[in-house]
């Protein structure tokens, strides 16, 4: 019930604002798709379609809303065709391919491929293979299906301890500094660890999710090909992770225990969707780019387990700062990801120019294959890293002087 009324509430509120973002999203994505055009006008009896007219009325081409059926869900684009009924340009308003394999049908580098085609020249191909289509000079197309006139179709496969202060005086019973006071003195039950900067070191280097424990690998590969992906999606986990393990914590003994994962599952898609609702209605761009992996932090282990562990058998303040900590160290972990994927990848950094306009993608590094290696690399270095503080940690170590020989020979 409670879930209910927040997300109601907050679907009220963020409504208005997404259809606004929605409406400037199609007029940007008329004028990208048919730039000689200044006006468009609705054709009657097909909804999304328009004729675009030049400052002088003349007709200058065509734009046509379509909505197919991709691989992840429905995929709804906006083409543009001039007056020949040669295609310009088009633009992908919504989809829920996987980031880096169908997402790849937004890029300009597959767009180009079908500018300046003439509707009656397209057609469904697949092809199994690199050069076996001499139709298409042995390159490996994903074209459009054409119908009479005005409609086109394009279709594509689319995550040490510290010192306490001394305290002057005695807190309050129930306070804030009460409740820190008491959490320092006592461990917590599941982790070693007995004060809250403690916990947030655990999450960040000897319990990182994606370095240490290797959870939710694969939506880590999805996002991290972009720095600003990286981020929006670390973000996105540090909310849920932290408010998942304080909800958990204050409903623990409420819940009853064969029905837990259920519950925490039901935690955490309220939380997720409450994330959608405000980023999809303040962040539009990242929201897209996400795509599925955003509704994908329903299932992620890291989530989960923390809950599990960690938030169902400790206080409110300890485990939100336990689930802050975590989801700390999966963002540090994206973000890095993402910074050595895109600069060594692309030659970027954040989408700005390193090494030059003129450096040449690495296209291994790009791709899932590279951002698996990049990972297990990280990993080494993170071991590496970590077995150096501990070292650290423990100080220098001292050898006893064995005891200097006297020449004397004792004697039983």
């Amino acid at each position: 019930l409670i879930a209910g009324v927040l997300l109601a509430t907050l679907n009220a509120y963020t409504a208005p604002i997404r259809e606004q973002n929605e409406v400037r999203a199609r007029e940007e994505a008329r004028r990208a798709v048919l730039p000689a055009a200044t006006r468009f006008v609705p054709i009657d009896g097909h909804d999304g379609w328009f004729t675009g007219q030049t400052g002088d009325g003349r007709p200058a081409g065509y734009v046509i809303a379509v909505k197919e059926k991709g691989y992840s869900g429905a995929i709804e684009l906006l083409v543009g065709v001039d007056d020949g009924l040669r295609i310009v340009d088009y633009r992908v308003l919504r989809h829920n391919e996987t980031p880096g394999l169908g997402a790849k049908a937004t890029e300009i580098e597959f767009r180009q491929r079908f500018r300046g085609r003439s509707l009656g020249q397209l057609g469904v191909a697949k092809v199994a293979k690199l050069g076996r289509d001499p139709g298409h000079h042995g390159r490996h197309h994903h074209v459009a299906r054409s119908c009479p006139r005005h409609r086109a179709r394009a279709q594509g496969p689319a995550r040490h301890a510290a010192r306490r202060s001394p305290m002057t005086h005695t807190p309050q019973p129930g306070s804030l500094a009460a409740q820190v006071l008491e959490a320092e003195r006592e461990p917590f039950r599941g982790s070693k660890q007995t004060t809250l900067r403690g916990l947030i070191a655990d999450g960040i280097f000897s319990k990182n999710p994606v370095f240490v424990l290797a959870l939710s690998l694969c939506p880590a590969v999805a996002v991290t090909s972009e720095v600003t992906t990286a981020l929006a999606m670390g973000l996105a986990v540090v909310f849920v992770l932290t408010f998942s393990n304080l909800c958990t914590s204050l409903l623990r003994r409420f819940i009853h225990p064969k029905v837990r994962l259920p519950a925490y599952i039901a935690i955490i898609a309220t939380l997720v969707t409450m994330t959608q609702l405000l980023m999809s209605a303040y962040f539009p761009d990242l929201y897209q780019a996400l795509g599925v992996y955003l509704a994908l932090v329903v299932v992620f282990a890291i989530i989960l387990a923390r809950a599990e562990v960690f938030a169902s058998k400790n206080s409110p303040l300890p485990a939100a700062v336990d689930g802050f900590g975590m989801g700390l160290g999966f963002l540090l972990a994206l973000v890095i990801t993402a910074a050595v994927r895109e600069l060594f990848g692309v030659g970027r950094l954040a989408g700005y120019p390193v090494f030059g306009t003129d450096y040449p993608p690495i296209l291994m590094i790009v791709l899932a294959p590279g951002g698996f290696i990049t990972i297990g690399l990280l990993i080494g270095l993170f071991r590496v890293v970590g077995q150096w503080r501990e070292r650290r940690r423990a100080g220098p170590t001292t050898d006893v002087p064995a005891p200097a020989a006297t020449g004397e020979v004792s004697h039983a």
